[in-house]
């Protein structure tokens, strides 16, 4: 290592002004005493060294272009180029020394520049020089310096400080996210030199990835001391608190109110069951969830912003929403067109002279002015569906706001009217045209309706052990007619909802039409088998049930015909499989309900619209007054008539036991003690619209039917029941608010004579909430002292209607529901002691622990008699383990 001992040309800024003597007088002393006109031999001068003028500090300040001084070497030959950096010295005291670049690092930097020995020293072209060095990223600093030859020569020294290579890159101080989430944020490569206008980049990315999250005080920094020691980045990472929502606001919204456009966004106000984070994406999701809200009601300029305004201390902000709301659109006229008949003209006069009846023209664009040639003008004529009808399919009418959702549905319901009659490859599309002066839309309805098809061979593949007819009868296409596209949408949703295969490789295509067969196109159902069968272990707790466990072992694609032919083939799963009847076992014990139960069905009886079941069950009852056990087999043989009607004929043979009947028991119950044998067949016909079985949102469902009643006892029991769901409002994600009806009418014309009281009317509990379960019914007197009791004994006329609002709150989740409850328990038909109750409760649907949702109510008698007993609390919980 060799220390510097040639001086070196030092100029300072005001001798610019200096004449040019004087500046080589400056030149000349700045020699070496002693120089020769040859330069000392290498060895006395070593290679890379800078100028002595005293050490290079490293605090000196980063310089910019070339020193001012080097311009007094301009035009001199250029005899070398040295390219070194600086030596860390072992102790503060000692000057810094500088040694040449490594090979690779040489290599890069002379060919960034355009200067070269030999040429003429040009300061700008060493300024540029300078820049693309700093561009590389590699340097932290880069300084030029001259050392003057007696020949008049100048060797060109550039001073390159070294960016540290990185090591490794880490981060402390993350809790919220992982390393890895840190990492991919950073693009930072290990063994690359420092960059730091990268790291500053890298610091922002990960505050930003913070702020996404809510927590706006996060804050991120570089270790520079460990990084300049070992080379390591690290990230260091100070979170604070998430910001959490406590109000939302809006501005500028006149035409709706606040609880209107609140159901559109995620963002919620923290509360009990919503820590109400604070989330840069789903602001930004929120914002557009108004905007479409906004433009399916007419206002189709609506502008939206957000403002997030934190608390001084860090926990808290409140989100402003900024609207700009504009005019309201209407829509002014509706045209279809068909492109695919269209004929051009290069002038509205042509068009017009070549249109015959029945067709019409269309203008795209604006006309252009009188005299100049006018472009984009069609005549067309109708396809198989004409203007009118298209029209009446639509959801919006010309002098109605404009709405993008209706159009939306409209289109769709324009495009299936086609593919019902076979036109496959069917296209419809809008094209909106805004008047400039008023707030009014013209759509034109474009339609390529294509060819028409008819549906050739159905065939299915996938299912290795379902038989062809499980999946054949799900699929409503038929050869020789038309390819219904709505029935391949029907028949895909159809084999789904068998849950015999897997949701998500379930797919219907219509293939190409074949050379020889142009006409018709064959369908292709792609199904994959998923896992039918299930073990389920779990618990059941109800205000009226009680606790119930629950074991059952099911199988939906059962096949009694297919027994196995070896032991292999049963205990691999194959045997009794394939037929899409379903089988099961149940066990629930609990402590006031248990039952026990084998059961079959077959959906689709001798491949025909029939159905067919068959059970064995054996249920105990323990009510307050007494205890039931029933125990026998029930049938039931039903058809469908088409996709509402549903007659099912039920029939049963049970043996029913009371028992546990203590002498002060009423009446009706004394008497019924005992065992029975009970014979029934019945008769029930249904129609339902529901759009969905469990959980519906609209359309009805009736019920009526008749049961006759053998054996010990003789009767006839009547009943009636009917639904209806009514959506009041829809938001932008689907959530629909629903008033529902539920009617239940029930008769025994025998009277009370003829009928036990196991197979009487009660009301109470869920379907008259705010009474205890069973206790709305007549009572009698006490079996041993003949005074009045207050034990329910049950009626032979039953009426039960209620109202139910249900307001969704919290996705698909969490619904809110008022409910008004009423209805009476008597022995002839009639409406005395009619009771009623309201009430307010909460639905938790968690498809993972119950099909059904989780039912929570407070119910609060409002009309009642002296003897009922109130419950304040119903509720219902399933949960598998």
């Amino acid at each position: 290592m060799y220390r510097p001992h040639h001086a070196m040309a030092k100029v300072r800024h005001k001798f610019r002004r200096l004449a040019a003597l004087p500046l080589l007088l400056c030149c000349a002393i700045a020699f070496p005493t002693g120089a020769q006109t040859q330069p000392a031999p290498q060895p006395e001068r070593p290679v890379g060294a800078p100028p002595a003028e005293g050490p290079l500090r490293r605090d000196e300040p980063k310089p910019g272009p070339p020193d001012v001084q080097l311009e007094v070497f301009e035009g001199r030959p250029v005899r070398e180029i040295r390219l070194v950096k600086p030596v860390r010295p072992k102790q503060e005291d000692e000057p810094v020394t500088y040694e040449p670049v490594d090979s690779e690092t040489a290599k890069l930097v002379r060919n960034q520049l355009r200067l070269r020995e030999g040429a003429a020293y040009d300061q700008s072209v060493v300024s540029s020089d300078i820049t693309r060095l700093n561009r590389l990223g590699r340097f932290k600093q880069v300084e030029t310096r001259a050392q003057p030859y007696d020949d008049g020569s100048v060797a060109l020294i550039y001073i390159l400080q070294l960016q540290p290579i990185v090591q490794d890159v880490q981060s402390v101080g993350n809790r919220k996210f992982s390393d890895q989430q840190i990492a991919k944020e950073v693009d930072i490569l290990r063994g690359t030199p420092v960059d730091p206008l990268q790291l500053e980049r890298a610091c922002r990315r990960i505050e930003a990835l913070y702020r996404k999250k809510g927590y706006y005080l996060a804050r991120v920094s570089v270790e520079e001391e460990q990084l300049e020691k070992s080379g390591i980045v690290i990230f260091n990472i100070r979170e604070g608190e998430r910001l959490k929502v406590v109000d939302i606001r809006f501005e500028g919204n006149r035409s709706f109110g606040a609880a209107e456009i609140q159901p559109v966004i995620k963002t919620k106000v923290a509360w009990l069951f919503n820590r109400g984070p604070l989330d840069d994406d789903v602001l930004d999701d929120d914002v557009g969830s108004i905007i479409r809200f906004y433009k399916d009601r007419g206002y189709l300029d609506v502008r939206v912003d957000r403002n997030i305004r934190p608390a001084p201390t860090g926990k808290e902000a409140i989100v402003t929403f900024l609207i700009d709301e504009g005019p309201v659109y209407t829509l002014r006229s509706v045209e279809t067109f068909y492109m695919e008949f269209a004929r051009s003209f290069p002038t509205i006069a042509e068009a017009k002279a070549d249109m015959k009846p029945g067709e019409k023209m269309l203008v795209l664009g604006p006309e252009a002015r009188p005299g100049s040639p006018e472009r984009n003008i069609f005549v067309s004529r109708d396809g198989q569906i004409s203007s009118e009808q298209a029209k009446g399919l639509m959801l919006i009418k010309p002098g109605d706001v404009y709405s993008v959702d209706k159009l939306d549905k409209s289109i769709r319901a324009i495009a299936n009217a086609l593919g019902t009659m076979g036109y496959v490859d069917a296209q419809v599309t809008r094209r909106e045209r805004r008047d400039t002066e008023q707030p009014r839309v013209d759509i034109v309805v474009f339609i390529t309706q294509g060819k028409e098809y008819r549906t050739g061979e159905v065939i299915i593949q996938g299912n290795d052990i379902t038989q062809q007819k499980v999946a054949r009868r799900q699929i409503e296409l038929q050869p020789d007619r038309p390819l219904d596209t709505v029935a391949l949408e029907n028949s895909t949703r159809r084999l789904k909802q068998t849950n015999v295969f897997d949701n998500q490789r379930v797919r219907i295509t219509a293939q190409k039409p074949e050379d020889s067969d142009p006409e018709h196109r064959d369908v292709l159902a792609e199904v994959a088998e998923t896992n039918t069968g299930e073990f389920n272990i779990g618990a059941a707790i109800s205000s009226d049930g009680g606790v119930l466990g629950r074991i059952s072992i099911t199988q939906r694609n059962f096949d009694i015909a297919d027994p196995p032919d070896t032991a292999g083939e049963l205990f691999s799963g194959r045997a009794f499989r394939g037929g899409g009847q379903t089988f099961n076992i149940t066990a629930l014990p609990g402590d006031k309900v248990q039952s026990y139960g084998v059961s079959l069905a077959e959906p689709y009886l001798f491949e025909t619209n029939f159905a067919g079941s068959a059970a064995f069950a054996y249920n105990q009852r323990i009510y307050d007054q007494y205890s039931e056990q029933r125990v026998g087999p029930r049938f039931a043989l039903s058809r469908r008539f088409g996709t509402r009607w549903l007659a099912t004929m039920p029939f049963s043979f049970e043996k029913a036991v009371i028992y546990d009947i203590p002498p002060s028991s009423a009446v009706d119950i004394y008497e019924s003690q005992g065992s029975a044998n009970i014979y029934r067949v019945g008769l029930n016909l249904s129609r339902s619209t529901f759009d969905d079985p469990v959980q519906p949102t609209r359309g009805t469902k009736f019920q009526i039917g008749a049961e006759q009643v053998y054996g010990t006892y003789n009767y006839n029991i009547f009943h009636a029941e009917h639904q209806i769901f009514i959506p009041l409002s829809e938001d932008y994600l689907g959530r629909t608010t629903t008033l529902s009806f539920h009617t239940r009418v029930g008769y025994i014309p025998q009277g009370r004579d003829k009928v036990p009281v196991y197979d009487r009317f009660y009301l109470g509990g869920s379907d008259l909430r705010g009474f205890q379960f069973r206790t709305v019914s007549p009572r009698t007197v006490a079996f041993d002292t003949g005074l009045p009791s207050p034990e329910p004994i049950g009626g032979t006329w039953m009426f039960n209607f209620g109202p139910e609002v249900k307001i969704p709150i919290y996705d698909d989740i969490l619904a809110l529901v008022f409910f008004v409850d009423s209805g009476t328990v008597l022995f002839e038909p009639g409406f005395d002691q009619y009771r009623v109750s309201v009430g307010t409760g909460l639905r938790v649907n968690i498809p993972q622990l119950s099909g059904a949702p989780l039912a929570f109510d407070f119910g609060f008698p409002v009309k009642k008699e002296p003897q009922d007993s109130g419950r304040l609390f119903t509720f219902s919980v399933d949960v598998p383990f």
